[in-house]
């Protein structure tokens, strides 16, 4: 049995956000769908373009066209064939004489299904296409450009800092929880000792140090965090949260600038918010991919292990590592992921079975497993390759072979250029083959500027990390000076008994 394929047409960004067979939602246009069973399948969305498209139909005027009593949700949702031509005949009144063009597409047959297609690695499914991000001012409720810091219209600031209730909410939480825990602590261990209720899986917070030290951060955090500045990441979130509703992209946007300057800690956190909001646009592969993240992380079910640690104080690592096996193998099963790793007898990279053993050598177990979904086959070997690729001529010339055949690209940061650039497939700097290149990274076109970004991180992070390290050199120096003049007397007389002991 046969299947039909999507179409691939360009994106238009004049045309396609003001037309009623664009699927803002999904990122899909209806205008070229193929015929299918049990329904069309809408084309797919590639590069831009500024051809004008032959079957562009506006929607206000499509509206107004339209009988009063005819839902939206019924032209939305019908194929291309189907739709109004006409009314988009009536629409398109600038070209009187010329007819309303109708294009018929011819089916592709494949023996595959479309999902197979669609997943294969080595097909380049071209990425899909943003929505407009559009900042809505707070105070007046205009737009503004993405990029703006004051509102146009009222000059508010776009990025404001945590409001005054917002403050005071956690002033007065904070200050609760303080009196709480200090009650609790005067009540079972100063006014009544010993009177604390034995509950065996309270026994771990029950406790005069706990309680104590509870009462202390509860209050100190009282009087810290409403009179602090507010971290700049969490401005970012809390604008994605205003514009949820107003303009998701926007809100896709804030969350990832917040992901690129929040501390670590952070991160699975706003790593959800994102695969929810790609979710709501439509974007759903960028959505599983946070969620295979979030899945296989190894602080995955850290929250879930200190609280069965807490009740009934089993080993929370133990505990951890399991539900993580658990659930990577759940996944792997079901077909949603892949696991992608090194095969010493092989000595190459290749998917591994669900069991993650090399599929030639079942006895092996791969190693430096990556877990990706199955559209991100080649990005997780490259991965893996780059993991092992200092040891492991093979697998270097594994991934030389990609690089040449351009289905990978290396880029990296040029000492002589000072920038990131692209390198060639011996990972030279094209302008300067002789220079030393820091940094390099593998990385599927569509992912360029995620390896960038990468790059950038980790060259902000090496001033950092060195700058810390002459800090505790400078450190221990001092501390072993003070040392040395504050027992100058006694280490004098340590080495005179010595001396004289020699004689």
């Amino acid at each position: 049995m046969s299947m039909q394929i999507a179409q691939h047409v360009p994106f238009n960004p004049v045309q396609c956000p003001v037309c009623i067979n664009y699927v803002p939602n999904i990122n899909r246009c209806r205008a070229f769908a193929v015929e299918s069973w049990p329904r069309p399948l809408l084309a797919v969305l590639g590069d831009e373009s500024a051809d004008p498209c032959l079957r562009f139909v506006e929607i206000a005027q499509t509206l107004a066209a339209k009988p009063a009593d005819a839902p939206l949700a019924e032209i939305e949702s019908a194929p291309a064939n189907v739709r109004p031509v006409a009314v988009q005949a009536e629409a398109v009144q600038p070209a009187e004489n010329v007819p309303a063009v109708t294009m018929e597409t011819a089916p592709v047959e494949t023996a595959q299904p479309e999902a197979s297609v669609m997943d294969s690695a080595e097909i380049a499914t071209p990425a899909p296409v943003r929505g407009e991000a559009r900042i809505h001012c707070q105070k007046c409720k205009a737009e503004n450009p993405s990029g703006a810091v004051r509102c146009q219209r009222c000059d508010a600031k776009l990025l404001p800092s945590e409001s005054a209730g917002a403050r005071f909410t956690t002033f007065i939480s904070m200050l609760i929880a303080a009196g709480f825990f200090g009650y609790l602590l005067y009540r079972f261990y100063i006014q009544n000792p010993g009177s604390a209720p034995d509950i065996p899986f309270l026994g771990a917070f029950l406790n005069p140090v706990v309680l104590g030290l509870a009462t202390v951060i509860a209050f100190i955090t009282a009087i810290v965090v409403p009179l602090r500045r507010t971290p700049e990441y969490v401005k970012y979130i809390n604008r994605a949260k205003r514009h949820i509703n107003f303009n998701p992209w926007q809100a896709l946007e804030d969350v990832e600038s917040a992901m690129e300057i929040a501390p670590d800690k952070e991160q699975s956190n706003l790593l959800k918010q994102r695969a929810q909001l790609y979710e709501k646009v439509g974007f759903a592969e960028d959505a599983a991919r946070d969620r295979l993240v979030l899945a296989t992380s190894q602080d995955a079910f850290k929250g879930e292990a200190d609280a069965v640690k807490m009740f009934t104080g089993a080993d929370s690592g133990t505990y951890a590592a399991g539900r993580r096996s658990s659930q990577i193998q759940t996944i792997l099963y079901s077909g949603k992921a892949l696991a992608i790793g090194y095969c010493p007898k092989c000595n190459a990279v290749d998917v591994l079975d669900k069991d993650e053993h090399c599929p030639n050598h079942p006895k092996t177990k791969g190693r430096e497993v990556e877990y990706v979904i199955p559209a991100d086959m080649l990005a997780g070997k490259l991965a893996v390759m780059q993991k092992v690729e200092a040891g492991k001529p093979n697998v270097a010339e594994q991934l030389t072979e990609l690089l040449t055949t351009g289905k990978a690209n290396a880029i990296g940061y040029c000492l002589r250029c000072k920038a990131v650039v692209e390198l060639t497939s011996e990972r030279r700097c094209v302008a300067h083959p002789k220079a030393r290149v820091k940094n390099v990274q593998y990385a599927v076109p569509r992912d360029l500027a995620a390896a960038r970004k990468r790059i950038f991180k980790l060259q902000r992070g090496r001033p950092s990390g060195r700058n810390q390290t002459i800090f505790i050199a400078i450190c221990l120096t001092l501390a072993g000076l003070l040392l040395l003049i504050a027992y100058d007397t006694e280490i004098s007389g340590i080495f005179q008994r010595l001396i004289n002991s020699g004689r």
